[in-house]
């Protein structure tokens, strides 16, 4: 149970704490036809989104609105929400002015890196007879955390890779990914898979510097990190995004949960 905990939550055992593990949920997962992605763009795609504005700095103590920058201009607004990963915020990743209050600085430094690595394959003749989910348990257990993820909607098939194994494989060029995924493949499915797998594509979140990691994992001892880094900051700069508490915190559901949470919040203060 706890090397399944650690894998869920992108880290070794002894960096993640129990106690935030504890107050975790998470429902039943399935595979989303077309990609999650896709299911993020339909479900949002009234959402004015404007992309390449990245956020260098949050001017939040002046006056009554609050001023947004970046190489590609400013922005002002009476209330601000930032969806921005807490290991981003505490690489400086945002500058705050004035600095954050040291509370809230803390609270970001009690986060660590939740560490996911995927690497898949067009799988043909996959059909529908695979399982969905191939788990070792017994490496699970021992500290090995992987796991195979068979869509079944596409002829794609995952090895996905947690905590130091998905650090490991992001330090090997996409060769290196390749022949280790292909050697679990093998090894979990038969020597016959390998014939079958083509096309291979694998993403590191902890080298993007927008994530900085794939999960906002709590260090050990941290407990209510989550809470006071969803503190706003005097009730007009709001924080949302997977790293906020609530029973669903680390997933996409949690992160959509506290963005509302942020909005209704910033509606009851502009109704004052």
């Amino acid at each position: 149970m706890i090397g399944i905990a650690a894998f869920s939550l992108g880290a070794q055992p002894d960096r993640i704490s129990f106690e935030d593990f504890l107050s975790l949920e998470d429902g039943e997962e399935r595979t989303v036809s077309g990609g999650y992605g896709a299911l993020v763009a339909a479900v949002f795609k009234s959402v004015p989104v404007r992309l390449d504005h990245r956020v260098a700095l949050v001017d939040w103590h002046h006056g009554n609105r609050i001023a947004v920058s970046g190489q590609w201009g400013s922005a002002t607004a009476r209330h601000v929400i930032i969806a921005v990963p807490p290991t981003v915020l505490a690489s400086g990743g945002i500058r705050f002015s004035p600095d954050l209050p040291q509370a809230k600085a803390e609270a970001l430094g009690k986060f660590t890196v939740g560490q996911f690595l995927k690497v898949g394959f067009r799988f043909e003749g996959m059909g529908n007879r695979l399982p969905e989910y191939h788990a070792d348990i017994c490496r699970l257990a021992s500290g090995n955390l992987e796991m195979l993820v068979a869509d079944q909607f596409d002829p794609v098939l995952t090895l996905i890779a947690s905590g130091d194994l998905a650090s490991e494989l992001a330090r090997q060029d996409i060769a290196g990914r390749r022949a280790y995924a292909i050697e679990r493949i093998t090894q979990t499915l038969g020597k016959n898979a390998a014939g079958r797998l083509g096309a291979v594509i694998s993403y590191d979140w902890a080298a993007d510097p927008l994530s900085l990691g794939s999960f906002s994992a709590v260090r050990p001892g941290a407990g209510n990190a989550r809470r006071k880094f969803a503190q706003p900051l005097q009730g007009r700069v709001h924080f949302a995004g997977d790293a906020a508490p609530g029973p669903f915190a680390t997933t996409v559901y949690g992160a959509h949960l506290s963005g509302l949470r942020a909005a209704r919040q910033t509606e009851r203060e502009l109704a004052r």
